[in-house]
């Protein structure tokens, strides 16, 4: 079955070949490296008119918030109202949490990293949220944050398999 996936994030998912690729179907990427989730909410609220012309929109970020020193209380603020957004103009949402952060070098934004993820699936209402891949390990990352080739295929299917 084909999906047609409105699909709006940071540079997680924008590598060529990444797990965006795997998904079958129309991908509208509308994801651009270094944004915030500030970003993510204006990036969705310009284009609430095309909505509900997609089978699933699917948000991913908040790891340049939690890099750039964003406060919790303003990145889940921007999921919460991209939700609620979503949710007003006929969409179907779903969050991805991603990896579990713990498996990169940099521990304190790691623990930040899982602390938000956590508070997203306890405070975040109204969206599907993929959990956390339990699949990666350090020799997935390419560098400190992003997933290389053998990282995004099983990541890919990770994702195929519970959206």
């Amino acid at each position: 079955m084909l999906l047609h996936i409105l699909l709006v994030g940071d540079s997680l998912s924008l590598y060529p070949g990444g797990y965006q690729s795997r998904i079958k179907g129309e991908v509208l990427n509308l994801s651009k490296v270094g944004v915030s989730t500030t970003y993510m909410l204006n990036k969705i609220n310009q284009n609430k008119s095309i909505i509900k012309n997609y089978k699933h929109v699917i948000i991913y970020g908040g790891v340049n918030d939690v890099y750039g020193g964003v406060s919790q209380k303003i990145t889940l603020s921007n999921i919460q109202q991209s939700v609620d957004t979503v949710n007003k103009y006929g969409g179907h949402i779903t969050i991805i949490l991603g990896y579990n952060p713990l498996i990169q070098p940099n521990k304190k934004k790691a623990y930040q990293w899982r602390d938000l993820q956590h508070k997203i699936t306890t405070q975040i209402k109204g969206a599907k949220i993929i959990p956390i891949c339990p699949f990666l390990l350090p020799k997935h990352l390419s560098d400190n944050v992003h997933l290389n080739s053998e990282g995004n295929k099983i990541f890919g299917d990770w994702i195929k398999k519970n959206l």
